[in-house]
């Protein structure tokens, strides 16, 4: 059943047990911690006039182009300002090829459930557009993921230290700290933390500093892209932090590797949890091996003292993902934005996670989604059945009790993000 073979579907996977609508009507009274968004300020949204082929913007415009849409023709289909019909007319060949995936899935839930949208047809496009136009008010992000998704807090990253509501906690980039080519990519941490980095102390007093003012304003975790590491000793690497403070830089890899580690190491103190995102990468065309979960070991094995939230299960590399988060105690898998990229193959991993990895080491839900909380909302639907047939399928295969299956939910869907992250429940 590897990954190597399979990616998430499995040969095995038959959709198992009926789903147990005890175990669903649970899952969906608990109160969520949506662990991944990039949801920025409202006010960039509210600043459109969005209608329904733009809410297929982010991810699901990826699986238009996949079908054989031109770029120039998403361009053109997802500018809220042009015409609307001439647009439809280009959208709708496309959208049928892919109105199945687990992008579009999303989107067609926030239809349904937000905008009274049965099915998105040549009927229906008018209306629903009208509809999302008149929606797109202030308060959307509440509506969408606080009332009706029943979100209690979100783990942000929008790389802002404002926060577009109040449920918002942020989650910050490493990379602006670590990747330094020359002088002036240092601006940004000396503007921020007071500090002007003249050599490598200084360099550390400023992320110290930085990290400061980043718990003062309820920062709870940093952000990388993982790509392959290799130790570089503190000699080369100040030697290399000295070039660029010098206007040159002899190796920006073996530079980037060794402030990323620096970083890690001074984040240990403020308890920051390390989210990194692992795997595939969203659009088309796009090389994202070098996020293959493997890269991780060295960087695991190096700093146990940090805690790392493996994004994404490594998609596609998810069995080995799952491994990871077996054999090292300072990692814990989120599944954020799996389900909409393999519907079918999360709600299989999900079962097996349980039969491999400690259950207070998952996060089951994150959105992942920039500018449309109606969308993530459809998102969320889609992972809480997820998470019912799995749970289901296990119970009736009597591996796990009913009782144990929702004790499971609650750690999933939320209370585990309280131990992963450090949230305050009583906030």
């Amino acid at each position: 059943m590897g990954a190597g073979r399979h990616g998430f579907i499995s040969d095995d996977f038959k959709g198992g047990a009926r789903m147990d609508i005890r175990i669903l009507a649970h899952i969906e009274s608990i109160p969520i911690v949506d662990a991944h968004e990039h949801l920025r300020q409202e006010s960039v949204r509210l600043a459109k006039q969005p209608d329904v082929m733009w809410l297929f913007h982010q991810y699901a415009g990826a699986d238009l182009m996949s079908a054989g849409m031109s770029k120039a023709d998403h361009d053109e289909v997802m500018n809220w300002e042009a015409p609307l019909e001439p647009r439809w007319r280009k959208f709708h060949p496309w959208f049928e090829k892919m109105r199945h995936t687990g992008y579009a899935r999303a989107v067609l839930i926030a239809l349904r459930d937000i905008y009274g949208i049965e099915r998105l047809d040549e009927t229906t496009y008018r209306d629903a557009s009208e509809r999302i136009r008149a929606e797109n008010r202030p308060g959307l992000i509440e509506r969408c993921l606080t009332r009706r998704g029943n979100i209690v807090r979100i783990l942000n990253c929008n790389y802002e230290l404002d926060q577009p509501v109040a449920e918002c906690r942020s989650l910050m980039p490493i990379w602006s700290l670590s990747n330094v080519q020359k002088r002036e990519d240092l601006a940004g941490l000396e503007a921020q933390s007071g500090v002007k980095v003249v050599d490598l102390e200084s360099y550390r007093a400023a992320v110290r500093a930085l990290f400061a003012v980043y718990q003062s304003r309820n920062v709870i975790g940093l952000k990388m892209v993982l790509l392959p590491w290799t130790h570089v000793d503190a000699a080369r690497g100040n030697t290399l932090l000295c070039e660029v403070l010098a206007g040159t830089c002899s190796d920006p890899t073996a530079l980037q590797a060794f402030l990323l580690a620096e970083v890690l190491e001074l984040a240990v103190p403020f308890r920051f949890t390390v989210a990194v995102h692992c795997g595939y990468y969203s659009g088309v065309w796009c090389n994202f091996t070098p996020s293959h979960v493997r890269n991780m070991v060295p960087l695991l094995q190096r700093f146990r003292d940090t805690r790392f939230d493996l994004f994404h299960l490594s998609f596609p590399w998810v069995d080995e993902a799952m491994a990871v988060g077996k054999a090292f105690p300072n990692v814990s898998l989120n599944l954020a934005w799996c389900m909409i990229i393999s519907p079918t193959g999360t709600e299989r991993a999900m079962s097996e996670i349980l039969g491999e990895v400690p259950a207070n080491k998952v996060l089951a839900f994150g959105g992942d989604y920039w500018e449309l909380p109606d969308v993530a909302y459809g998102h969320l639907r889609l992972a809480q059945r997820a998470l019912a047939g799995a749970l289901s399928r296990n119970v009736a295969d009597g591996a796990i009790g009913l009782d144990d299956a929702k004790r499971v939910a609650d750690w999933w869907l939320r209370e585990n993000a309280y131990e992963i992250y450090p949230l305050a429940k009583n906030e």
